[in-house]
């Protein structure tokens, strides 16, 4: 099965050394992915870091996790995908939330977030699904991992 790390897990596992999420990444034997939205929003934090240091250590990350991680593409299913679920979750679930989602539930991959409010939208949408329709196949199952445990 394995885990799909969204940005604030990267940031929580690589930046903050938070406990919660070495712990999950640990625990699967799989290597971990992340969607290609992910990525982008990593490329992003480098080029907005604040000082040359900080710079400096984001893209350090953003080469190990580019070398050492799976990356989920977007494609034709994904986003099909995706609209199911967008028109799902609550207007205040960014768009790329909902992409980094699809990108766990169409590779049958448990989405490791410290997102609270993303975890919270997930385990709605799957708890208020009927388990056999196309839609509940586009929630992932989520492994939140809130910031300090």
């Amino acid at each position: 099965m394995g885990v799909l790390l969204d940005t604030s897990a990267v940031i929580g596992w690589l930046e903050r050394r938070d406990p919660g999420v070495i712990d999950t990444i640990e625990a699967d034997p799989n290597v971990p992915a992340i969607s290609a939205v992910t990525l982008g929003e990593l490329h992003r934090g480098v080029r907005r870091a604040p000082d040359d240091r900080v710079r400096t250590i984001r893209r350090l990350h953003l080469d190990f996790v580019t070398d050492r991680l799976d990356i989920v593409p977007i494609d034709r299913d994904s986003a099909s995908a995706w609209a199911m679920l967008a028109e799902r979750f609550p207007r205040r679930t960014g768009h790329n939330d909902v992409w980094i989602a699809v990108a766990a539930a169409t590779t049958r991959r448990q989405l490791v977030t410290q997102d609270e409010q993303l975890a919270t939208a997930l385990t709605d949408a799957r708890t208020s699904t009927d388990p056999s329709t196309a839609l509940a196949r586009s929630v992932p199952d989520v492994i939140h991992c809130p910031i300090g445990t």
